[in-house]
């Protein structure tokens, strides 16, 4: 797996097993993660966290106890690398 982004957390966290968590590892999402968060249901920010924590193959629970700034700018760093920003201009094909 090349093809990741590595982000250091602004505010480590401790997870459920007792770990610190001071940076994590984000993949580009498959369609796997994007039929599961859209089948969870839950608002935006639900769904933004959903998928986040799926990106780092992490649990869920122990994804929000990440701080909402890192989170956002984890989605920020996977909007600019993988975000579906049309490249040709908005002239793609149906």
């Amino acid at each position: 797996m090349t093809d990741v982004i590595k982000y250091t957390l602004k505010s480590p966290v401790n997870l459920s097993s007792g770990v610190k968590l001071t940076e994590v590892t984000l993949r580009e999402p498959e369609v796997g993660d994007m039929i599961a968060v859209e089948d969870s249901g839950g608002g935006e920010t639900a769904r933004v966290a959903h998928l986040l924590a799926r990106m780092c193959d992490m649990d869920r629970a122990d994804f929000a106890l990440i701080k909402s700034r890192d989170a956002q700018a984890m989605k920020a760093k996977a909007d600019k690398k993988w975000g579906n920003e049309e490249q040709d201009g908005g002239n793609s094909p149906s």
